[in-house]
């Protein structure tokens, strides 16, 4: 606010970003295992009770799934699975794929349908509570085409950190309340992470040869 007041608006700019990356950060703690175990189960129980009402659904949620998909144009296509149980990381659980899909040009939407029908063909791994995908209203589309109808999926778009729902208008994760929000924030940044590194290490090994 001084910097402003002084008409410095880019120093004024800088300080802000820096504010809220460091704000983001400190709201991370909530489900990065700095708090205690029994807040973390409170806050868990928050975010669930707010995704069940959101969803509508009686059932409890203890497993959910989050999906992405990394590439370069198309090139080096990997789709990650990451696994939460009851708020928290299970990663002897998270699984990767190194897409099949080998159209002319790139299709993140195909990629997604692709991950998740073969994650589906795993019957003997636990069924998700809820599934979350990386992306807007098309990506949740491709997931929900090859997903039984019973099956509850949201996506969550990055831009705006909007939540899409089948049949009914996309909302902010923030309506959700705090909790909810940074919840489906680590599971999404989580996915992105582990599908980052593998398209790496795939691109790497590639590219030695």
């Amino acid at each position: 606010m001084e910097s402003a007041k002084k008409e410095n608006f880019i120093k004024a700019g800088e300080l802000k970003n820096k504010i809220e990356s460091l704000e983001n950060i400190f709201a991370h703690r909530l489900f990065l295992g700095v708090d205690s175990s029994q807040a973390q189960a409170q806050r868990w129980d928050k975010a669930k009770s707010s995704l069940q009402a959101f969803l509508k659904s009686k059932k409890e949620i203890r497993r959910v799934e989050g999906y992405d998909i990394s590439n370069i144009g198309g090139q080096y296509a990997v789709g990650s699975m990451v696994v939460f149980e009851n708020g928290e990381p299970s990663k002897n659980q998270y699984r990767k794929f190194k897409i099949k899909y080998s159209g002319d040009e790139p299709n993140d939407p195909k990629m997604m349908a692709e991950i998740i029908s073969r994650r589906m063909r795993h019957a003997e791994w636990p069924t998700p509570d809820l599934i979350i995908v990386d992306g807007g209203i098309t990506q949740l589309n491709a997931a929900r085409s090859v997903l039984p109808k019973s099956q509850p999926v949201i996506s969550l778009a990055k831009k705006e950190e909007e939540i899409y729902a089948p049949n009914r208008p996309p909302i902010h994760a923030a309506q959700l309340g705090n909790e909810t929000k940074l919840f489906l924030q680590h599971l999404r940044d989580e996915a992105h992470r582990f599908a980052i590194t593998y398209h790496r290490k795939l691109r790497g090994q590639i590219n030695k040869k």
